[in-house]
């Protein structure tokens, strides 16, 4: 029996992380319904947020080390 799969093969340019991310994504939706894009977005948005709640403590960090440096030069 046959087998058909759908496979994208995707090659990015490290130095242009955003233009690059915005093209994979809209490759992989185009096959898709609208319902199903929306899905997607929404599983994408929910990622996006938990990386950047990761980040959060780390800037929180960075910002009370500069606040104290500045504090001591006073």
């Amino acid at each position: 029996m046959a087998q058909i799969t759908s496979l994208l093969d995707i090659k990015i340019d490290p130095t242009r992380p955003l233009e690059e991310i915005f093209q994979v994504i809209n490759a992989v939706l185009m096959p898709y319904p609208v319902e199903k894009q929306k899905q997607i977005l929404e599983g994408l948005d929910l990622e996006i947020g938990d990386a950047l709640s990761r980040l959060e403590p780390e800037e929180d960090k960075q910002l009370a080390e500069i606040a104290k440096s500045e504090e001591s030069e006073e």
